[in-house]
Parts: C-alpha cells; sequence; structure tokens
C-alpha cells in the first residue's frame, strides 16, 4: 500500500479544489449574435458578424455577464452589434488540463521527501570532490 504523505494530500486537495474553482467561475466570452439596424424595419437583421468572439472576464457559473450591445456607424445608419454571453469552453478545458496536470507533479515532487537527491545535487558533489 502507498503511504500518502501530508504534503502530498495537500497538493490533492488542492489541485481538485482549484478544478472545482475554476469550474465554479469559468471564463466568458461575448458572441456576436447577429447586426440589428434599429432604423429599419426588424426584419432587417443582418448575421455577417455572427461568431465573433471578445473575452467577457470570469464570472460566477450562476450570473453570467450582461448582454452588451456595440453602436457601429453614421448617426442616419447606425447598425447594433446583439453580443451575448457564453462559457468559453476551450479556455476552461485548457484550465483544468494544466491544474490536473500539475497535481501530479507537485505530488511527485513531494514523494520524494528530503532523504531523495536530485540530479542537480549530485553533480555538484561530484565537481566538489574533483571528478
Amino acid at each position: 500500500m502507498v503511504s500518502v504523505k501530508l504534503k502530498q494530500r495537500i497538493c490533492i486537495i488542492s489541485g481538485l479544489s482549484l478544478i472545482a474553482l475554476a469550474g465554479l467561475f469559468p471564463p466568458w466570452q461575448h458572441r456576436a449574435a447577429g447586426t440589428v439596424y434599429p432604423r429599419f424595419p426588424a426584419d432587417l437583421i443582418e448575421t455577417a458578424s455572427a461568431g465573433e468572439r471578445q473575452p467577457a472576464g470570469y464570472h460566477l457559473i450562476f450570473i453570467p455577464p450582461p448582454v452588451r450591445y456595440t453602436v457601429i456607424g453614421e448617426s442616419w445608419l447606425q447598425k447594433s452589434i446583439r453580443w451575448e454571453p457564453g462559457i468559453d469552453f476551450s479556455q476552461l478545458f485548457l484550465i483544468w488540463f494544466v491544474i490536473a496536470a500539475g497535481t501530479p507533479v507537485a505530488v511527485y515532487l513531494f514523494s520524494r521527501g528530503k532523504g531523495s537527491k536530485g540530479a542537480g545535487e549530485y553533480a555538484h558533489e561530484r565537481a566538489r570532490d574533483g571528478e
């Protein structure tokens, strides 16, 4: 049976806590839902800018950032772009991957203990002994 030291437990609990925290406060993005021309009839909705994305920061998963509007153009021909919020899953999965990859590395580093020496320490001893 493998014995888990206190520092290793702290690393594992910290890693799991960071994953949960990243899921509770995920990265959000605003996605352009379409362009609306407010001075014309409502059926003139253009979706040419649909798919464009902008970061919206980190927010609680239950309270997304508000919908934004950007007004572009001259006063007689303004168009308003509606930006709808959504979770940036690619960035969230990247954050989870980094945490999930870093946690075992930290556990391994704490498993070596004080008695084991790294390659750098051996090289330092050989240089000191004149080898």
